[in-house]
This record gives structure tokens, C-alpha cells and sequence, in this order.
């Protein structure tokens, strides 16, 4: 009796990827088995419960974890023979971070992060673009934005196999508000004032829903300008804040000068004169320390004199009023007035006594005549 022996198949396979991260994982087998005798028929398992028996089937994993694939190979003469395989599904991590602002003024603005990212079993790596060119690879950094305006902050997180998952959150960098206004003068006298405070604030998108003045402790709010009139000269600051519609906020002081009002009386050496031989002597006398740069003086409407002293002496009788205008170094002004008598002469003149004179009694006039 003849017996024959028949050889053994050769159970083999190669993978496309034996590590891979389980979201995008494939696993595509390709059959290297052979029999030198008869034909083969194959059995695949691949070790998550699932079994094949396709010459080159591929494999998705629905869990992480490392997996035998086996493979019988069996011959047409029952002949058969196992191949394994190591196959990694590495796990995904879950990116994930909350914000502890979304929204915040472009001055000081700081968003800080909490990263709440996964996995199950491995390291974490962390990549974040903040969406300005800057990046950072720390779990929980803070970030300052230089501009205003919309950003798109992203997390991208890998395992240590280089199974990546990212996820992006937008925050708004609210442009800040520019205080700014005009002051009609800034230095004015506190005899002749008229301060105007206009409000010139302005901000590049959204709106000023906020505008207060504050002016000696007093405030005023929402007007878009303000007449002011201060009672004592000195200087004073006038403060403006405004607040856009995203509570942005901005500030600004500047200064005014209230110039003092020189004060001025004038001197006469006598205010009640004869007409003849009258002499008057006006002299202007600071009340105060405050350079006086000119000297008005004022006699019926006419300019006179820009001396600090004036002189005159009068061609008439009567009441003589005279005014005169000084101007401080600050070109402030102050008026003093004054009037003086001049009296008039006496009529010295008298009649000449007649030879005769009629008696006349006051009720009888007698027709005679007699000496007195």
C-alpha cells in the first residue's frame, strides 16, 4: 500500500500599518500564504470577535487595544497551518477647553484657558494657535492680544503615538475707546471767560454709549459739550470718561488756567480843586503782585494817556470823572474810576454908587429926590 504525504501549507500575511490610532484606523491585509500542493482556503481572526475568510480582507477597529489577527491557512488535502500578527489601536485623545472670558477691551486684555483634553491611557502633547501668529505648547497658558478684533483659538492635542484631536473656540478683542476734547482756550481770565469743553471721543467700530464730565467734583452726564464758568482764578482739571457699548473705557484730563484779575484803584493828589491854579495828579496803585503791562486812561470816551501816571490840569468847572484800563501779564484787564470837583472861581466885580438916590419905602415911592 502506497501512502503520500502531502507538504504543509505556509500560512502568511503583511499588513499595511500594524500601529495605528483608532478614528482613522484600516487595517489591509495582504495574503502571502502558499501550498505547493492543491489549493487554500483561509479563516481570519482578528481578535475583536470578528472573522473573515475573503484572500485579502481589511479591518477597522471599533476600540483601542492591541489584537492578534490569526490566519489558517488550510489546503485542499486538509492540510493546514496559523500565522499571527500583533496588530496597535492606539487610543484618540479628546481635545477640550473652556474659556474663562470670550470677550474683553483690548487694553489688558488677557484670556486664560483651562484645558479639560483626555485620553484613556498615554501622554498628552499640546499645541495651541491662537490665531495671531503666536503659538504656545503649555497645558494652560494665558494670552495677550495686541489688536482688536475676532480670533479663532485652537487646540491641537497629541498622544505619544501621534493620535492628534483639536478643537477651536472664537473670542472677540473689543477695540478701545479714544477720550479726547477741544477746549475753546485753555487760558482765559476769571473776569472774561467763556469755556467750551467739546467732546471729540471716537473708537474705530461699535459705540460710545457713556460720556461723563467732571469738573471742580461736579459731574455731568452725556452731553456732548459743556460751557463752564469758574469763580476763583487758579488752575483746574476737567476730566472726561467714556464707555463704549462693550464697557470699554477710556479717560482724559486736561488743564485749564484761570488767570487772576489785576486789581487797580487810581490816586489823586486832590479830588476838590479851585479851577484856578488846579493841578491834578492821577497815580494808578496795585492792589496786588501782578506785572501790569499797560495803563489806559480814559476822559470822555478819548484815550489820554498809556502812562502809569497822568497829569492835567482843568479849564473848566464841574465834576470830572476819569477811567483807567490796566492789562495784567496775562492780559487780563481791570477798570477804576474816579471823579474829581474842580470849583469855581468867585465874581469879585461890583456896581459904582449913583450921586442920588429916590427913597422909595417899599409901599410909597416919594417924588423927590435926595442925597444919601
Amino acid at each position: 500500500q502506497l501512502f503520500y504525504i502531502v507538504p504543509n501549507p505556509t500560512a502568511a500575511f503583511v499588513t499595511n500599518q500594524s500601529q495605528q490610532c483608532l478614528d482613522s484606523n484600516q487595517v489591509i491585509y495582504t495574503n502571502t500564504s502558499y501550498s505547493r500542493l492543491g489549493s487554500l482556503t483561509y479563516k481570519w481572526n482578528f481578535g475583536d470577535g470578528v472573522m473573515d475568510s475573503t484572500l485579502n480582507p481589511d479591518h477597522r477597529f471599533i476600540n483601542h487595544g492591541n489584537f492578534y489577527t490569526q490566519l489558517i491557512a488550510e489546503s485542499s488535502f486538509g492540510c493546514k497551518d496559523t500565522f499571527q500578527s500583533q496588530i496597535f489601536i492606539y487610543p484618540m485623545p479628546t481635545a477640550n477647553f473652556t474659556l474663562r472670558d470670550t470677550s474683553l477691551c483690548q487694553l489688558g486684555n488677557n484670556f486664560e484657558v483651562e484645558n479639560n483634553s483626555t485620553i484613556d491611557s498615554t501622554d498628552l502633547f499640546f499645541y495651541w494657535n491662537w490665531g495671531d501668529d503666536e503659538t504656545n505648547q503649555t497645558k494652560e497658558p494665558n494670552h495677550t492680544y495686541v489688536s482688536h478684533g475676532s480670533y479663532a483659538i485652537q487646540l491641537l492635542v497629541k498622544s505619544e503615538h501621534g493620535c492628534s484631536d483639536s478643537i477651536e473656540h472664537n473670542v472677540e478683542v473689543n477695540p478701545m475707546p479714544v477720550a479726547n476734547f477741544d477746549i475753546n482756550d485753555p487760558d482765559q481770565c476769571v473776569n472774561n471767560q467763556h469755556f467750551r469743553f467739546k467732546n471729540t471721543s471716537s473708537i474705530v467700530y461699535g459705540d460710545l454709549t457713556n460720556v461723563n464730565w467732571e469738573i471742580e467734583s461736579n459731574t455731568y452726564n452725556n452731553p456732548d459739550s459743556i460751557n463752564y464758568f469758574f469763580v476763583a482764578d487758579g488752575t483746574y482739571a476737567v476730566s472726561l470718561f467714556i464707555t463704549s457699548d462693550k464697557n470699554c473705557k477710556d479717560t482724559l484730563d486736561k488743564q485749564v488756567f484761570i488767570y487772576p484779575k489785576p486789581k487797580i484803584e487810581i490816586s489823586v493828589n486832590d479830588s476838590v480843586q479851585c479851577l484856578r491854579g488846579n493841578n491834578v495828579e492821577y497815580v494808578a496803585k496795585s492792589k496786588d503782585n501782578l506785572g501790569l503791562t499797560t495803563f489806559h486812561w480814559i476822559y470822555q470816551d478819548t484815550l489820554i494817556s498809556t502812562k502809569t501816571t497822568y497829569e492835567y490840569s482843568y479849564l473848566t468847572p464841574g465834576i470830572k470823572p476819569i477811567s483807567l484800563i490796566v492789562t495784567s501779564v496775562d492780559n487780563c484787564a481791570d477798570t477804576s474810576n474816579t471823579t474829581i470837583r474842580i470849583k469855581p472861581m468867585p465874581d469879585p466885580t461890583f456896581q459904582e454908587l449913583e450921586e442920588f438916590y429916590c427913597i422909595y419905602d417899599g409901599i410909597h415911592r416919594l417924588d423927590y429926590c435926595q442925597p444919601i
